[in-house]
């Protein structure tokens, strides 16, 4: 499926913006216009910014115009289920050009080039796709023999959680309190699809207001099914120096990870000098990235790029 998109190619991705995003966005600008005393108006209100500025970034990475002539069903049921319809096949685990963006936003290069080899063929290929969704560098070992520092490079959208900051080391239990933290400086069509495909999971699973006239697959589990499966395929299992990750709606944790040089260190609370655990970095990417590519875990990096902490989206 990947493959028939080719997701190595500049002209597919602007022909996915044309084609899925900005019928999405003139469907949800309708309905935020038409239906503001339903909850779903609020919504597709937030749909249509999302998609706008993709369209509006999408115009720059291209250097070109977007073809953004949609033409919407006055019938506002009708607009209705095309725009449910829509947003249900634009989720990671119905459309191909989304499962590629959304498995790619925090992910080593290595594994990248074994999943998606073809954005390797060319010297540049990898460069013209990294600038047109938006990857950098989010964190890298230290250097050692450069193709291994290479390897282990982690790339990311600067848009998608990029930090997260500790706000309380809460004394009385062994949590501490942090929050994530949304940097706007820069926008990307990769993160901006990210946060597009968390928001149709919440509108089909949620189903505000109309919605529950209507018949919605519930994509969200159905992403959630597979993705266990493919882990199961692989012989992928939670590990004990996982067990602490914390549920993605939490601010809490108990469990820090600490990167110094070669290791990473599973420390209680932010006393840094209590370790549990310790792994060489690259098993410790080579482990959580098979559930991270799917979006089981994600992991958010502080400023600093030492500390971090494991979100879990679902559990077993």
């Amino acid at each position: 499926m990947l493959e028939e998109i080719s997701y190595w190619e500049r002209s597919s991705w602007k022909r996915f913006v044309e084609e899925k995003i900005v019928p999405l966005n003139r469907l949800a600008e309708y309905i935020s216009e038409n239906l503001t005393i339903d909850p779903l108006g609020e919504e597709a209100r937030v749909i249509k910014d999302l998609t706008g500025e993709i369209i509006d970034i999408s115009s720059s990475v291209f250097g070109e115009p977007i073809d953004t002539e949609y033409e919407v069903s006055s019938d506002i049921i009708e607009a209705v289920r095309e725009f449910l319809e829509r947003g249900a096949n634009l989720t990671a685990g119905h459309s191909p050009y989304t499962f590629f963006i959304w498995s790619t936003r925090r992910i080593s290069r290595n594994y990248m080039e074994a999943h998606y080899p073809k954005l390797f063929d060319d010297v540049d290929r990898f460069r013209e796709i990294a600038r047109i969704l938006g990857w950098e560098p989010y964190w890298s070992v230290p250097a050692l023999k450069p193709k291994l520092a290479e390897d282990y490079i982690i790339y990311t959208y600067p848009d998608y959680l990029p930090a997260f900051e500790i706000t309380q080391n809460l004394s009385f239990s062994s949590y501490f309190s942090f929050k994530l933290v949304e940097s706007m400086d820069k926008k990307t069509i990769g993160g901006r699809i990210c946060q597009l495909n968390r928001k149709l999971w919440n509108i089909v699973s949620d189903k505000p207001g109309i919605v529950k006239m209507y018949e919605v697959p519930d994509v969200w589990s159905g992403y959630g099914d597979m993705c266990r499966e493919m882990l199961r395929r692989v012989s992928w299992e939670d590990e004990a120096f996982f067990i602490n990750a914390v549920p993605l709606s939490e601010n809490r944790s108990r469990v820090l990870y600490v990167f110094e040089g070669l290791f990473v260190k599973k420390v209680r609370g932010i006393n840094l000098d209590q370790a549990e655990k310790r792994m060489v970095v690259f098993e410790f990417w080579d482990l959580i990235m098979p559930p991270l590519f799917l979006g089981k875990y994600e992991i958010v990096l502080d400023q600093s790029r030492s500390r971090g902490v494991i979100l879990e989206r679902w559990q077993k």
